[in-house]
């Protein structure tokens, strides 16, 4: 009888030790697999803002936004942007296909230009936080158009991130002006 137990309670601990096997392998497939959660979940949003005008410039703030929605803190490198400047009297051209047929803007303002000191030489977003960086600068009065294109590369690997954005100059002043009225 006392064998018989031992027995009975040799499968039960064998079959739960399996099933919580099963159980964490199943979870591991779910979280790392089918969930991606090994894998970087970074929102990378571009905006401008615009701060007034000189005789000869109007003073923009080039913006920023990224939001780490995964749960683990993302380091970043390289982190650089490309101002580039469509003026009043530039000509529409729409013929290069290493832009895929965008219009091209003639005037690069400024051109891989860090968004953080390259002293500190990368940045990072902790899980579940937003960050904004900024970058004061200026365009030219005759600027009609500008486009802000970002990229950054994730340590340890050929990954990148990029986004781009495109403003009319004008809206954005007016937008602005209109928001501090308010």
């Amino acid at each position: 009888m006392e064998n018989a137990l031992k027995d009975w309670s040799e499968i039960a601990k064998n079959f739960l030790e399996g099933t919580a096997i099963l159980v964490a392998a199943i979870w591991t497939i779910f979280r790392f697999g089918i969930f991606r959660e090994r894998f970087a979940k970074i929102e990378f949003n571009l905006d401008c803002r615009y701060i007034g005008q000189t005789e000869e410039n109007h003073i923009i703030e080039l913006i920023a936004v990224i939001e780490n929605k995964g749960l683990v803190r993302q380091n970043i490198k390289e982190w650089t942007f490309d101002l580039l400047v469509f003026k009043k009297g530039d000509k529409i051209d729409e013929t290069e296909s290493s832009i895929n047929y965008q219009v091209k803007f003639f005037d690069k303002k400024i051109s891989k230009r860090p968004w953080v000191p390259t002293i500190w030489y990368t940045t990072f977003i902790d899980a579940g936080t937003k960050q904004v960086y900024t970058y004061l600068t200026s365009v030219p009065n005759e600027t009609k158009f500008i486009t802000i294109y970002s990229r950054f590369i994730y340590p340890n690997t050929d990954d990148f991130h990029s986004s781009q954005r495109t403003f009319e100059l004008e809206s954005i002043a007016q937008h602005n002006i209109a928001k501090s009225n308010v």
